[in-house]
């Protein structure tokens, strides 16, 4: 861990557990700042199993046209490890660095930083403590889960909401899983039984020793409630959106973690949810976690949490998710229109360039056809094969075709 310390002025250490299972925190505002930057899941040289583990996502490949060459945009949590194998990087791609937790990404080389949630006084703390290559970075709100495909996940008009509720979550105990377990047993005692679905993401050889301690304290909760408790372990990305759209509520129990991915495709599917008020409360500061219309939040209890159940079982007509999400900011489209606000390169490179109609840009959709037979909303939701890579030599890989599209294309590599 010794050798993260040039990538910050304080130490990297373990995850602030404290922060897990309690929505009151008796410490100083600045104190859990420190504490949240303490911390990043970024992946760097060094790190165990560095060169399978990190992972770039392309959001716009780099592009030539008319004699005009243009950068993509890319994101990913290994933007220093992956520019020192391939300084190439920075040649084509305008950077995002993502800490895939709460704290403010440590990367040196990228060229701004994705951090989740719009909040001053947390971006001004972290300017005023952070090192000087870090501070002067672009602070983008939003996080790696709110790239978030709004034409895979969408609501399904043949298949029925037969389940009452959904959790899509790692075996953690940051998720809080016992509290949901708890609070479906309290629904089935005091109202009537409820089925609930719970897909853990890993397949049952592929977990660990407190990955099963968690999943045993679930199942002996919902043992005793006596409703239909459905344990799916891995599941194909493609079908995920088939359960969202089965459920009647999504549920999810984390009060810290970074920007979770599950309650914005949900939101997506068209599912309410709902989740605990205290919910990353000091990282969003003001910012509500969701629009109304999306869901209710509950205090952090058990009990708390099945009466905001119940209130969406008895009233789904209350609420609309998709148009709220989507109109709130949602979706690979304003996820890149919001991205470019933030990143000079753009702005003074894009021929015609508009804050918020950059995806309609008629220069840029012909060179993305000339360069790669495709336009650019396509391309955002198109999920390829080459739009994106895990794995250091499959991203080696995946520069390398770049560079050969754009020579196709008439570019010289200047």
């Amino acid at each position: 861990m010794g050798g993260h310390r040039r990538y910050s002025n304080l130490p990297r250490g373990k995850q602030p557990v404290e922060y897990f299972a309690s929505s009151i925190v008796d410490k100083t505002i600045d104190h859990i700042y420190r504490d949240f930057d303490s911390y990043s899941h970024e992946i760097f040289e060094g790190d165990p199993g560095a060169e399978e583990k990190c992972w770039l996502k392309v959001v716009v490949p780099p592009v030539f046209w008319q004699g005009r060459f243009l950068k993509g945009l890319c994101f990913s949590p290994s933007v220093d490890y992956i520019a020192k194998k391939y300084p190439r990087l920075s040649d084509l791609f305008v950077t995002l660095a993502t800490s895939m937790s709460i704290s403010h990404p440590w990367s040196l080389e990228a060229d701004a930083y994705l951090v989740s949630y719009a909040n001053d006084r947390r971006d001004d703390w972290f300017r005023s403590n952070a090192i000087p290559a870090r501070a002067s970075k672009p602070l983008i709100p939003l996080g790696d889960s709110d790239y978030t495909n709004e034409r895979l996940f969408v609501p399904q008009s043949k298949v029925s909401r037969c389940v009452d509720v959904l959790t899509v979550s790692m075996l953690w105990k940051q998720k809080n899983l016992p509290v949901i377990a708890e609070a479906m047993a309290l629904l089935s005692a005091q109202y009537r039984p409820v089925s609930w679905t719970l897909i853990v993401g890993r397949e049952k050889a592929e977990l660990d020793g407190d990955a099963m301690e968690e999943l045993h304290r679930v199942q002996s909760i919902v043992a005793d409630f006596g409703s239909r408790f459905d344990l799916i372990y891995k599941v194909n990305p493609c079908l995920t959106s088939q359960f969202y759209a089965r459920a009647k509520v999504y549920v999810l129990g984390s009060l810290f973690e970074g920007s979770n991915r599950s309650i914005k495709e949900a939101m997506a599917c068209d599912t309410p949810v709902v989740c605990f008020e205290g919910y990353n409360q000091y990282a969003r500061g003001s910012q509500p976690i969701f629009a109304s219309a999306c869901g209710l939040t509950a205090s952090f209890s058990s009990a708390a949490l099945a009466n905001a159940v119940q209130q969406v079982l008895e009233t789904p007509s209350a609420f609309a998710p998709r148009e709220a999400y989507l109109a709130s900011g949602g979706g690979r489209t304003n996820f890149l229109e919001m991205c470019l606000c933030y990143l000079p390169y753009f702005g003074d490179n894009l021929p015609g360039f508009l804050s918020g109609q950059n995806c309609s840009s008629v220069w840029w959709n012909a060179a993305l056809q000339a360069c790669y037979q495709i336009d650019l909303v396509e391309y955002l939701h198109a999920e390829l094969e080459w739009s994106g890579a895990s794995g250091i030599l499959k991203i080696g890989a995946l520069l390398n075709q770049h560079v050969m599209d754009l020579k196709t294309a008439g570019w010289d590599g200047a």
